[in-house]
C-alpha cells in the first residue's frame, strides 16, 4: 500500500519499490534494462499529464498553485478549470501532510477550504458540509468571528486562521484536489 514508485530491471527481474515518488527516473546505480514506473490511483482522477500528484497513503490526489492575493472566487475558479476543488483538511493525517508539502513555500499562508458564511457561526466546506477536524490558533483567539474562510500560517505552526474572502494585498498559497 506504501508502494508510490518502482524500478524494474528487464534483464534480471529485480525490482526496487519506493515509498516516494521520484521525480528522476532512473536509479543511482543505473545499469542496462532498468525501467521507471509511477503508480496511479486506480480512479485515474489523478494523471501525471496535468500536474497532479497522487498521494496514496490519504488516497489524495492535488496539485499546488504559486501564491496569488486573497480572492477565494479566483482559487475556486482555479480549481474549477483543473476539474477539482480547492483543499478540503479534514483530518490530522491530512494537515500533516498538508504541512510536509507546504514546509517551502514562498508565502507563510496557504488557503483551503472552509466557511462561516453559509450558515452563521458554523464551519463548513463550501458544499454545506459541516466540518468536524480543525486545528485553530487558540492563541490569538480564532476562529475570530469574521465572516470569512480558512488560512493556514505556517509562521504560527501550520494554525488555522479566520480569514476575509477577499484581501488583495495578502498573498496565500493553495492547493487543488480531485
Amino acid at each position: 500500500m506504501r508502494c508510490l514508485s518502482y524500478f524494474y530491471n528487464t534483464q534480471s527481474g529485480e525490482c526496487i519499490l519506493h515509498a516516494k515518488s521520484f521525480k528522476y527516473t532512473v536509479p543511482s546505480f543505473a545499469g542496462i534494462g532498468w525501467k521507471f514506473y509511477l503508480t496511479e490511483d486506480l480512479s485515474g482522477r489523478c494523471t501525471t499529464n496535468d500536474g497532479f500528484i497522487y498521494y496514496r497513503d490519504l488516497d489524495f490526489c492535488y496539485k499546488i498553485y504559486d501564491p496569488l492575493p486573497v480572492n477565494f472566487m479566483v482559487y475556486k475558479s482555479i480549481c474549477d478549470q483543473a476539474n477539482a476543488e480547492l483543499v478540503k483538511v479534514d483530518t490530522k493525517e491530512k494537515q500533516n501532510y498538508i504541512q510536509l508539502i507546504s514546509a517551502n513555500l514562498p508565502v507563510t499562508q496557504l488557503c483551503m477550504q472552509g466557511t462561516d458564511t453559509i450558515l452563521p457561526n458554523k464551519w463548513t466546506f463550501d458544499d454545506g458540509t459541516p466540518m468536524t477536524y480543525f486545528n485553530w490558533n487558540k492563541e490569538y483567539n480564532q476562529p475570530n468571528g469574521n465572516d470569512g474562510h480558512v488560512g493556514i500560517q505556517r509562521a504560527y505552526n501550520f494554525t488555522w486562521f479566520d480569514i476575509p474572502t477577499f484581501l488583495p494585498n495578502w498573498l496565500c498559497a493553495f492547493i487543488c484536489e480531485k
